[in-house]
C-alpha cells in the first residue's frame, strides 16, 4: 500500500509525493527510537536556566498529582525571583489542555493584578435527561454537584466568576510564549488570559482552540444501544473574560515560525532558536 501526499511549497507551488506504507511490525519496532526523538515523549514539566534566560515547559494541564504540580511551579518561580533572569520562555507546544484550575495556578505567577478569568458558565439543563444512559463517572457526578441558577433561558453555574490573585513570587519580566496548533482546549483559554492580562510575545503557530468560548467542561459519556458507538457530550458552556472578540480563531502568533520538515526530522527546534535570538537581541 502507498500513500499519495499533496502539499504546498513555500513558493505556493503544489507538490505530490508517494510514500510507501510500512508494515505494523516495522512501525512497532521503530517506535522506541521515534519516541526518543519526539517532543511528546518528554517530561510534562521542565524548568531550566540557560545563562540568564529561563525555559519553562508545560506539556499538560492535567497533572497526575496536583500537589507535585504546585510544588514544581513554586520552585520554578522561586528560582526566577532569586536569579533575576533576563526573560522567561514559556513553552506550551503540544499541550492539549486539561483542568482550568491547573492553568490558573500558572496564571497567578504571571499576572500583576487580580483577574476574573471566567465571565460566565452555563448549561441548557439543570438535570441530565435519562441519566441511566450515561456513565456515572467524574464529570457526571460533578455536573449534578454544581449549583445552578436559572437566568434568561439557561442555567448559570454559581461561583464561576472566580477572582485570581497574583502570587507574591509572580514574574514581572519579559515573557515569550511558544505555541503551536496542538496548544488546545484549556491551553487555548490560558493563552487568551495571557493575551489579555500580560505583555507576552506569542511565537510559533496559531493555537488550536477558541480562547473566548469553550464547551469542554463536564463531558458526559454514553454508549448508543444499537451501534455501540461511544458519544461524548459537553454539558457546560464557558465564556472567558478577555478583551478581544470571538472571531473563531485561536490566539495568533506575534512572530510566526512554522518548523520545516527537514528541521523536525533532524531533531532541531527552530522556534526555540528564534526565541533565544530575539531575547539576546533585546539585551
Amino acid at each position: 500500500m502507498n500513500f499519495e501526499l499533496t502539499f504546498r511549497e513555500a513558493d505556493a507551488t503544489l507538490k505530490t509525493v508517494t510514500i510507501n506504507a510500512l508494515p505494523m511490525a516495522q512501525i512497532l519496532a521503530q517506535k522506541p527510537s521515534l519516541d526518543a526523538r519526539n517532543r511528546l515523549a518528554e517530561e510534562k514539566y521542565t524548568f531550566k536556566l540557560q545563562d540568564d534566560i529561563a525555559l519553562l515547559k508545560v506539556k499538560s494541564f492535567q497533572p497526575e498529582k496536583a500537589l507535585s504540580y504546585r510544588k514544581f511551579l513554586a520552585n520554578a518561580f522561586k528560582q526566577l525571583q532569586d536569579q533575576k533572569v533576563q526573560a522567561l520562555l514559556l513553552d506550551l507546544r503540544d499541550n492539549g489542555g486539561g483542568y482550568p484550575e491547573a492553568t490558573w495556578q500558572l496564571l497567578r505567577y504571571l499576572i500583576d493584578e487580580p483577574v476574573q478569568a471566567s465571565l460566565v458558565e452555563y448549561a441548557m439543563v439543570d438535570q441530565i435527561p435519562a441519566p441511566h444512559d450515561f456513565e456515572e463517572e467524574m464529570f457526571f457526578k460533578h455536573f449534578h454537584r454544581q449549583k445552578k441558577v436559572f437566568v434568561d433561558s439557561m442555567f448559570e453555574i454559581k461561583g464561576a466568576q472566580r477572582i485570581l490573585k497574583p502570587y507574591k513570587k509572580a514574574y514581572r519580566g519579559p515573557l515569550y510564549v511558544l505555541m503551536n496548533a496542538a496548544s488546545a482546549s484549556a491551553t487555548g483559554e490560558f493563552l487568551g488570559q495571557l493575551k489579555t492580562h500580560t505583555e507576552a510575545v506569542f511565537m510559533g503557530e496559531e493555537a488550536g482552540s477558541n480562547p473566548v468560548s469553550q464547551s469542554a467542561s463536564d463531558l458526559l459519556k454514553l454508549t448508543l444501544p444499537n451501534s455501540k458507538i461511544r458519544v461524548v457530550i459537553p454539558a457546560i458552556q464557558s465564556i472567558s473574560r478577555v478583551d478581544f472578540p470571538n472571531d473563531g480563531h485561536g490566539i495568533r502568533p506575534d512572530v510566526e515560525c512554522i518548523p520545516s520538515i527537514e528541521s523536525v526530522l533532524a531533531g532541531e527546534d527552530e522556534l526555540l532558536v528564534k526565541a533565544l535570538q530575539m531575547v539576546h537581541a533585546q539585551k
